[in-house]
């Protein structure tokens, strides 16, 4: 079982990845389906929902090809850490905030 610690990142690190490569890859093809998990105030910085959640998605899936191709791994690890935090402040507590907390 001791050998299996040594593989334990690298799982880890693809999972991440293939989760935020997959969110990205949805955001990108049926943006749609995002449009209710967005806040209205979005719009504040300049950005129609559909083209926040468009940039948004572009954003996951370079977070999720990054880890899953193991570069720049501790920085894109701390943007991501941020970026769920972001995710969840918006969100609120329920269960789609437990799963990104997760």
């Amino acid at each position: 079982m001791n050998n299996l610690k040594n593989y334990a990142p690298a799982i880890v690190r693809y999972g991440v990845g293939i989760v935020f490569f997959l969110l990205g890859i949805s955001q990108i093809t049926n943006p749609e389906s995002w449009i209710a998990w967005f806040p209205s105030w979005i719009t504040s910085f300049g950005f129609s929902i559909p083209t926040f959640i468009l940039l948004n998605g572009i954003f996951d899936f370079l977070i999720g090809l990054l880890l899953i191709l193991g570069l720049l791994t501790k920085i894109v690890s701390l943007i991501s850490v941020l970026h769920l935090i972001g995710v969840i402040s918006v969100l609120g507590y329920n269960d789609i905030a437990i799963r990104d907390f997760g």
